[in-house]
């Protein structure tokens, strides 16, 4: 319980230091950003609930730290490109950047941080649109790369990104905003480890996520054993003649729940594609079952163990597992439908503590 709020503690610090010196519209006036500790074997171990997006539970970190072998203390790493990132990033303007933490010489820890930026290039203002074909219209693409050597800035990986967006100096300042997040996520970490020693705080770690897994486990216990099915469509536009249709089943066996996406229609070509890669309790498809747990247990630990009790079957190629160089701009719209149909199900399975859908 200790490590619990201390790490809370220091994500929601992380949350608020970008919040209060970032640059653009997305962080000041709609907090699309995230922050999160995660753990050197990719899961993330906390992430905050006052401050930022609730998105970042279940994201795949395996896939930004396994890009490198190299990590030295102060390093930070950049990337916001879906397909090299393996749906880490779901679209270009999701700016990421992640730095190890070290403890005497060991990495404990990883701290993440997005921004969305306002404008990374592309064939609109905004970078958003939803008649993109393919994802080369919809901006600069950005790999995984070193933006940060042993505390030593790449200038030239600077003006590569600020060069190709409209908004070179508010994109700039975000960056820098995500920096100072991860610089303050490594100073509270380093702190926790000095206080109550390496050891302790990595068997913290493991723990955490290990009860977030319990918990999560007894609350899907209470649902009733069955299969659940809903679907969804979205009117997407631009030469498509029909809506394009989500399905999903939901089978709830014993203290497990498996998410089958068999039956949804195929990628589209247009920016609604919604890049998972496939990825276990994925945080773009896993939200509204992490937002009954926490209602029925505020004080659960929010950390991607909730997510192990979680499979999901995503057929490559069609919406919500798309091939890669799709469009995914607006993939926001796919991941609301994915919501309305867990709930759909979910209603059918608790029809008595289930809300209603959001509206259209």
């Amino acid at each position: 319980e200790i490590f619990r709020n201390r790490f809370q503690a220091i994500v929601e610090e992380m949350a608020s230091v970008t919040l209060r010196t970032g640059f653009t519209v997305f962080v000041k006036e709609t907090s699309d950003f995230g922050a999160c500790l995660v753990a050197p074997s990719g899961e993330v171990l906390a992430a905050p609930t006052e401050t930022s997006v609730s998105l970042m539970v279940g994201l795949p970190g395996w896939e930004a730290i396994g890009a490198f072998d190299d990590y030295e203390d102060g390093d930070v790493c950049i990337a916001n490109d879906p397909d090299t990132t393996r749906g880490l990033s779901t679209h270009l303007p999701d700016i990421w950047v992640w730095r190890p933490i070290f403890v005497d010489g060991e990495i404990i820890a990883f701290a993440f941080n997005f921004i969305h930026s306002s404008d990374v290039g592309g064939r609109v203002p905004g970078s958003i649109t939803p008649v993109a074909t393919d994802v080369w219209q919809e901006g600069l693409r950005i790999p995984p790369l070193k933006l940060v050597r042993a505390g030593r800035i790449n200038d030239d990986i600077v003006k590569l990104i600020l060069t190709n967006c409209r908004i070179p100096d508010q994109n700039w300042g975000d960056i820098k905003a995500e920096l100072a997040s991860l610089a303050t996520a490594d100073r509270r970490v380093k702190e926790l480890a000095k206080r109550y020693g390496r050891d302790a705080v990595r068997h913290g770690i493991e723990d955490l996520l290990a009860s977030a897994e319990a918990r999560a486990r007894k609350i899907i216990s209470s649902i009733p054993d069955g299969r659940y099915s809903a679907s969804d469509y979205m009117e997407i536009g631009d030469g498509n003649a029909r809506p394009i249709r989500i399905a999903l089943t939901m089978e709830v066996r014993g203290d497990e729940i498996a998410l089958d996406f068999t039956g949804s229609d195929i990628q589209v070509k247009a920016a609604f594609n919604l890049p998972t890669y496939g990825q276990p309790g994925h945080y773009m498809l896993s939200l509204a079952i992490l937002n009954y747990f926490r209602t029925l247990d505020p004080e659960i630990p929010y950390n991607s163990g909730l997510t192990r009790p979680l499979s999901m079957v995503l057929p490559r190629g069609t919406i919500v597992n798309p091939d890669p160089g799709r469009a995914y701009g607006v993939r926001a719209a796919t991941f609301i439908r994915v919501m309305d149909c867990i709930m759909a199900c979910l209603g059918q399975a608790l029809p008595a503590v289930t809300p209603a859908n959001s509206a259209r």
